[in-house]
This record gives structure tokens, C-alpha cells and sequence, in this order.
């Protein structure tokens, strides 16, 4: 509750100098103190510079909000976040499950087919049957 303004908090001016040891402080940001957020960044201010001073505040300097903004891009390698949307995340995992299931019938279709070659092979070596006999339709149930 002490982050809220009260009647009788001083408040801390961000002047020139002190505009200037907050965007080195940010420029010497490393991943060793955390992810630059602006709570974050208070919690630096307040423990470094011995300044109480509000995110909202220093982000209003546009010097600050370059610095911090420039700073979080760098230290994220640049890249842009992509946001899935939860659809996207169901029909991804949809996808995989659908990948690991057509990998699966492949075993099975591949141990049918040597199944078959193997059944031909051994109907015409064993048997004597030749390949027109092995095609011929199977009888009806009533013919039997």
C-alpha cells in the first residue's frame, strides 16, 4: 500500500541528471538482474540510484522510454513476439496428433505390404499357383 500516493509523499523530480543515470542504468541492463519491466526497472532505480520514483513517470521522458524500449528489444535478440491465439495452439496440437497417427498406419501399411509379398511368394513357389490364379475373385458365401 505504500506505492499509492499519500498526502504526505514527497515526490521525486526527474531532473536532467538523474534523466541521464537512468537511461545508463538501462543501458547497462543484463539479463543477470532479470527481464527489464517497468516494475522492474523501479525496483533497479530505487536500489542503484536510492530514487523512489514511478515507470509511469520516467516513461513520460521520451529519452528514458527510447532507452528502455531499445533495451528490452536488444535484450529479447531482436526478435518480435508472436502471440498465439488459444485456436492456434488446438489446431497445432491437433496437427501433431494427426503427424504421430499417420506415422503409425504407415507401420501398419508397410507390415501388411510385406505380408502380401510375402503370401504371394509363397503361394507361387509352395502351391505352383500362378499370378492369374492368385487374382481371381473370391467365391460368394452362397456358392460355397
Amino acid at each position: 500500500m505504500t506505492d499509492r500516493k499519500t498526502p504526505g509523499r514527497t515526490r521525486e523530480a526527474i531532473t536532467g541528471d538523474r534523466r541521464d543515470q537512468i537511461v545508463g542504468l538501462i543501458n547497462r541492463w543484463t539479463n543477470d538482474w532479470g527481464k527489464l519491466t517497468g516494475p522492474g526497472l523501479e525496483k533497479k532505480v530505487e536500489s542503484c540510484l536510492k530514487l523512489k520514483l514511478s515507470r509511469i513517470g520516467m516513461l513520460k521522458h521520451q529519452e528514458i522510454e527510447a532507452a528502455f524500449n531499445a533495451k528490452r528489444k536488444e535484450l529479447d535478440g531482436g526478435k518480435p513476439k508472436r502471440i498465439r491465439l488459444v485456436g492456434e495452439e488446438l489446431l497445432l496440437q491437433r496437427i501433431k496428433r494427426q503427424e504421430e497417427q499417420i506415422v503409425k498406419l504407415k507401420a501398419v501399411v508397410s507390415g501388411y505390404e510385406e505380408r502380401f509379398v510375402r503370401y504371394i511368394y509363397n503361394a507361387r513357389i509352395r502351391k505352383g499357383m500362378t499370378a492369374e490364379e492368385l487374382e481371381m475373385p473370391l467365391p460368394n458365401r452362397n456358392e460355397g
